[in-house]
């Protein structure tokens, strides 16, 4: 155990210096955020040292933040290497702050609501209808979900997935 204590924390001084190089000015509050994280979990703490280094320096890399209150990103041990993994939130920063959109939502799409998707024409129409109960929302079936994105240019573009894609996806993930 000590063993891996000296190598994460002798990991985390050499990220530190890398860090320094790409973005001094965050490197000290990110690193801190990172040793708080690393001590709070044992399993990250048995993490692959490279892994360690990799995912931090990471952190300077995409100009993301791991501080717990913003949400955007999180240190997280799978299959004993230590991975950055974004959030939704950190995603939609990332694309915002590199121009790639102006804005994005996402939308659940119920069955007992009207909705039109013409894939061709890259238009959706979606009239919600709200549930009055928190009994009746919870026994709506959901038809799938949508997101609609301004681009730089001003253009609005949509993505649809049904639930059965969604349902897909989230067996084939480790964390769901």
């Amino acid at each position: 155990m000590s063993n891996n204590l000296t190598s994460w924390k002798s990991t985390l001084k050499e990220a530190h210096g890398k860090f320094v190089a790409i973005n001094p000015e965050k490197a000290q509050t990110e690193l801190g955020f990172a040793m708080q994280i690393f001590q709070n979990s044992p399993t990250l703490q048995g993490c692959d040292p490279q892994s360690i280094l990799n995912a931090v320096v990471n952190v300077a890399r995409t100009s993301v933040t791991l501080n717990p209150v913003m949400r955007l990103a999180y240190l997280v041990p799978r299959k004993g290497k230590c991975v950055l993994d974004f959030s939704y939130m950190g995603l939609v920063a990332m694309l915002r702050d590199n121009n790639c959109i102006k804005s994005i939502s996402a939308h659940i799409v119920y069955e007992d609501e009207e909705f039109d998707y013409d894939v061709a024409y890259n238009k959706i129409s979606h009239r919600p209808s709200f549930a009055k109960t928190e009994e009746q929302h919870k026994s709506r079936g959901r038809i799938g979900c949508y997101s609609r994105a301004t681009l730089p240019n001003g253009e609005v573009v949509f993505e649809f997935m049904p639930m059965w894609e969604i349902e897909t996806v989230k067996r084939l993930s480790e964390g769901s």
